[in-house]
């Protein structure tokens, strides 16, 4: 028979941020790390422009998030944004490809998150800055 035990251990969100400047060449990709604390999960990631990029209007910038080993193992690649759009909302939005049952944004040690984005092959004519923010929950 099974034993239930109910506890609270209230919330705890770290977060880490990092700010790329001139962040978008055409055909090109930058990789940006964070570190993640142990005993995280992580949560959101929000990607901001700061100075509003302009790009060709078939342009598509691609996101993926992973570890120094699998840069793709937490999201591969499953969100194409129009180049001018402003809202880059990932993890919190259900995705059809990416993200995996294994639960890898977990870690019950410190790791790096490497954050990759890449523009596609088109013009580029402002490069505008972005501001890259990781929010991680404590769970362990």
């Amino acid at each position: 028979m099974a034993t239930f035990k109910e506890f609270s251990k209230g919330s705890i969100t770290v977060t880490r941020s990092v700010i790329v400047e001139d962040a978008f060449t055409q055909d090109s990709s930058f990789d940006v790390a964070l570190i993640q604390p142990a005993g995280t999960v992580l949560s959101k990631c929000y990607v901001r422009f700061i100075t509003a990029p302009d790009f060709d209007n078939s342009s598509t910038l691609t996101i993926d998030i992973g570890t120094a080993s699998d840069d793709d193992a937490i999201l591969d690649g499953a969100s194409l944004m129009a180049a001018n759009a402003a809202d880059f909302g990932l993890l919190d939005k259900a995705q059809t490809s990416g993200i995996s049952g294994t639960a890898p944004g977990y870690s019950d040690a410190q790791r790096d998150v490497h954050v990759k984005i890449t523009t596609s092959n088109h013009t580029v004519t402002t490069n505008g800055d972005i501001a890259i923010t990781l929010f991680f929950d404590h769970i362990g």
